[in-house]
């Protein structure tokens, strides 16, 4: 079983779970649902992690509220309850 900040994944291969240090492409966050979308800093492009992390969603806030790029999260979050 693999775990870390926002996502569980386990690989199942011959009735034995695989260990992420022998799977490095094991986050379910890497796996590409738009093979055209957003760089990924894991290299490929359209990863679920590039439309579904809190880094993706405060960036996309950012760009179309118009927000200040040094905001932090929190204050982002405060924004758009406001609104």
């Amino acid at each position: 079983m693999h775990w870390n900040r926002s996502r569980f994944s386990c690989i199942y291969k011959w009735r034995y779970a695989k260990k992420p240090i022998q799977n490095p492409g094991f986050e379910l966050g890497h796996m590409v649902i738009d093979k055209n979308g957003i760089k990924c800093n894991c290299g490929k492009n359209g990863c679920y992690e590039t439309f579904a992390s809190m880094k993706r969603f405060k960036a996309r806030a950012i760009e179309e509220l118009g927000l200040d790029k040094n905001l932090l999260g929190e204050e982002v979050q405060n924004y758009i309850r406001k609104i």
